[in-house]
């Protein structure tokens, strides 16, 4: 089994240890033993959405006042990418048509969507 890349700091503020800092760098597990890096920390500043890939996944990596979060890069109300919105404070606003979403947990917080986006 692959352990995680050394000095691991810190997981999601949501408890859920999906993505995590090493060094500078910003990692999503895929699982226990697999480590994907998909981006550095330097390029999601605070207040700020960025698209990334992990794998074949595409995700919106969220920099909340200097935490990292990352959800399915793909409004729940119709599929167009959440990083091509906007941060508002904790939420992700899709561009298209306004819906909000909690940047860490996904939960839908506007309509018009009615369904969370995956975290």
């Amino acid at each position: 089994m692959r352990k995680a890349p050394d000095p691991l700091v810190e997981g999601l503020p949501c408890g859920r240890p999906r993505l995590l800092r090493s060094g500078n760098a910003v990692l999503q597990v895929i699982s226990m033993a697999e480590w994907t890096r998909v981006a550095a920390e330097v390029d999601v500043p605070v207040g700020t959405l960025r698209s990334a890939m992990a794998g074949s996944q595409p995700l919106v990596l969220a920099n909340v006042d200097g935490d990292i979060c990352a959800l399915e890069d793909q409004c729940s109300h119709q599929e167009f990418p959440l990083s091509d919105g906007e941060l508002d404070g904790s939420d992700v606003i899709c561009i298209h048509h306004g819906a909000r979403f909690d940047a860490c947990t996904g939960r839908n917080k506007a309509l018009p969507a009615i369904r969370p986006v995956k975290s």
